[in-house]
């Protein structure tokens, strides 16, 4: 059995949005650095993007098994209880994931949620990890995420013999197809990433996790990652930890992208472009519509407009 998890906030939720400006000048006055972009709106803000999330889920990925749904003690709107049933979702409150460390708690920080989502109660040994704004486009098999066990990473190897930046993003480039974008990749002090080997950096696309490998690679440095609130730069980036030690491991597969990734920087008409040839691109396959509430109202409803095709289709 295969599960999925997704992490999601209503960051303009008002209750929300006090908790997290308190914070915020709380550990400003204590002199706690944050990143420069911690505490962006677009980190939080919520358009509606779960709701195709989900829907394309169980429509191109019936063999999943549970959705959990990890929050801040919020539900969207339209997820009612019939809704929950109907889709098989089960809502995780951070409390939950953070039991015995509670003192951590509020966190606004994904690398913090991320370093606990495997400790979510009856979680199946293998799932899939999503952010809200990731989608599954076509149908797809459990085999296009494991391998006898080993988990499929998209994404792309490079060569380093040296500590890598803070982090790395492929520009868009006004192509014919989609570009790719890519997660930024953390050091931190994790020496097994700091060797004189291959490297990985992953796309926007969901990740498949193995329980028990993560959760040993976690427990490392768990303690200290998730002391940040916010995000910093002293934080490790756990799922490039997770890929990068399966990897010197030989764990895991890395393979070529069927993913297109889409940021709110494009000029318009090149958004709108690369949707429209999205649809006849069969090939891809997953889909990351990038801060969809800072796109110009035109393409914000392209984005929906042909996600909402997806779901009738």
């Amino acid at each position: 059995m295969t599960d999925a998890i997704i992490t999601w906030v209503d960051g303009n939720d008002p209750e929300h949005r006090r908790k997290r400006n308190y914070y915020l000048r709380k550990e400003k006055g204590e002199g706690i650095s944050h990143e420069p972009n911690a505490a962006l709106s677009t980190r939080f803000n919520e358009c509606g993007e779960l709701y195709y999330n989900i829907l394309l889920i169980r429509k191109n990925a019936p063999w999943i098994d549970r959705i959990y749904l990890i929050t801040d003690n919020q539900r969207p709107q339209w997820l009612t209880e019939t809704e929950v049933d109907r889709l098989g979702v089960e809502i995780v409150d951070h409390q939950v994931i953070f039991n015995g460390f509670e003192e951590f708690l509020p966190t606004f920080n994904t690398m913090s949620i991320n370093t606990m989502f495997h400790r979510i109660p009856g979680l199946n040994p293998e799932f899939l990890y999503l952010n809200d704004d990731i989608f599954i486009l076509r149908p797809v098999v459990k085999d296009d995420y494991f391998e006898n066990g080993r988990p499929i990473f998209r994404g792309h190897r490079e060569i380093r013999n040296f500590p890598l930046p803070f982090m790395k993003r492929s520009p868009w480039r006004c192509e014919t197809k989609p570009d790719i974008g890519i997660v930024g990749l953390r050091l931190g002090r994790e020496k097994i990433l700091r060797a004189k080997t291959e490297r990985v950096f992953l796309y926007h696309s969901p990740n498949p996790v193995v329980l028990h490998s993560y959760g040993k690679i976690m427990a490392r440095k768990m303690a200290y990652n998730i002391r940040f609130r916010f995000r910093s730069r002293e934080q490790f980036d756990p799922m490039h930890l997770y890929v990068n030690s399966m990897l010197q491991r030989k764990r895991c597969s890395i393979i070529g992208s069927d993913v297109a990734y889409f940021d709110p920087q494009l000029m318009p008409q090149l958004t709108l472009q690369s949707i429209r040839k999205l649809a006849s691109q069969n090939h891809i396959r997953h889909a990351c519509f990038q801060s969809l509430d800072e796109y110009d109202y035109v393409s914000r409803r392209a984005a929906f407009d042909f996600l909402e095709e997806c779901v009738a289709s």
